[in-house]
């Protein structure tokens, strides 16, 4: 009788990491829809919309596994593989300095496009956190746990099977999976903070060969963006000028990356 072939892992094309993330989608709107329709309607809350999202990454990436990636552990599938220390460190001053700049600049386009009144009110009841513990589970949740989820996802999950499709073609893996990550996760208003933001991440992901360096940029850009929110003030709106100054940093330390980063060669795609 002869032994079963080995399954081997498979490259992704583009249109399927398009129908990939769209699943994710899919699955978080019918896991939301069927809470709701649970609790007699009544809207999600936070920690709903987390679980949901968390489930619907589960899932994909299961599904992933198997078709992508059959014989690959989760850990490397993800690239969760040893990163330097410098490289996460980079990748916290990335984060944390691209955060104060894109506010800003989130702020800029939803002064000349501003949100609906339906559309504040469901975004102050969605962050309203009055207590400690509540502000707790605010900055927990969306500055630890979805980062974490959308960019293990993102540059995890599409960006190996992607690279292995296109292994001399990693600018265009960056780019691709930064398109996906702003138009599936960003707000209509947020889309030009997150593009860039999303580029940097997938520049981090691609020459340390490692996702943790990404994962870190995420979770610290967010987590500035919320610290007012941690501390109980009201919502700090930057000037331009930390703007502009955190922005340069943020340039400055991805360049240096970047630089130091030139004559290694970035490890192949599985």
């Amino acid at each position: 009788m002869d032994e079963e072939e080995p399954r081997v892992a498979r490259a992704m094309s583009m249109l399927g990491a398009v129908g990939w993330a769209l699943s994710v989608e899919l699955v978080f709107v019918l896991v939301v829809q069927f809470v709701e329709s649970a609790r007699g309607g009544t809207s999600a809350d936070l920690v709903t919309l987390t679980l949901g999202r968390v489930l619907a990454y589960g899932l994909v990436l299961f599904a992933i596994l198997r078709v992508h990636e059959p014989q690959t552990a989760i850990r490397d599938a993800l690239a969760v593989r040893g990163a330097r220390p410098l490289h996460v460190l980079t990748g916290v001053v990335v984060g944390a300095s691209l955060s104060p700049g894109a506010s800003f600049l989130n702020d800029l386009v939803t002064k000349r496009y501003p949100p609906s009144e339906a559309e504040t009110e469901a975004m102050e009841r969605l962050l309203a956190a009055h207590t400690v513990g509540l502000r707790v589970a605010v900055v927990l949740t969306l500055g630890v746990v979805l980062p974490l989820a959308d960019e293990l996802f993102f540059r995890g999950a599409l960006f190996g099977p992607l690279e292995r499709g296109a292994p001399r073609r990693r600018d265009l893996v960056v780019l691709s999976t930064a398109v996906l990550d702003t138009l599936v996760l960003a707000s209509i208003r947020g889309v030009p903070s997150m593009f860039v933001t999303a580029l940097a991440l997938g520049l981090l992901r691609v020459r340390a060969g490692s996702a943790l360096p990404a994962v870190a940029a995420r979770v610290a850009f967010f987590l500035v963006s919320l610290w007012s929110i941690a501390l109980g003030r009201p919502e700090w709106e930057p000037s331009w000028r930390a703007a502009l100054g955190s922005t340069c940093v943020a340039a400055v330390a991805l360049g240096a990356f970047v630089a130091l980063t030139a004559r290694q060669s970035p490890e192949p795609a599985r």
